[in-house]
């Protein structure tokens, strides 16, 4: 998603955003994601650099946020089991 917003494949582009996404996708590991960071840190300015990384920072949840997947380490990360009960995710 990250690179579709960033490069504007099927929507307008913002290189912002999509590095912001592509940025929260590095985070969780993703390796496109990964991999794509170098070339788009380049391409922005100091300023939209800073603007993206204050994007992401409104994303991550807080330390003592109940509503964290991460509040609690003994709940385990639900996103990644509701991936695995529901199948969400193929095909990507």
């Amino acid at each position: 998603m990250g690179a579709a917003v960033f490069y504007g494949m099927g929507v307008p582009a913002d290189t912002v955003e999509g590095y912001a996404w592509t940025r929260l996708a590095a985070e969780e590991g993703f390796s496109k994601a990964i991999s794509n960071l170098p070339e788009m840190s380049g391409a922005l300015t100091d300023e939209e650099r800073k603007r993206a990384e204050k994007q992401v920072s409104r994303f991550k949840p807080k330390e003592n946020d109940e509503k964290s997947p991460n509040y609690s380490k003994n709940r385990g990360n639900r996103a990644t089991t509701n991936i695995r009960k529901t199948g969400a995710g193929r095909g990507f």
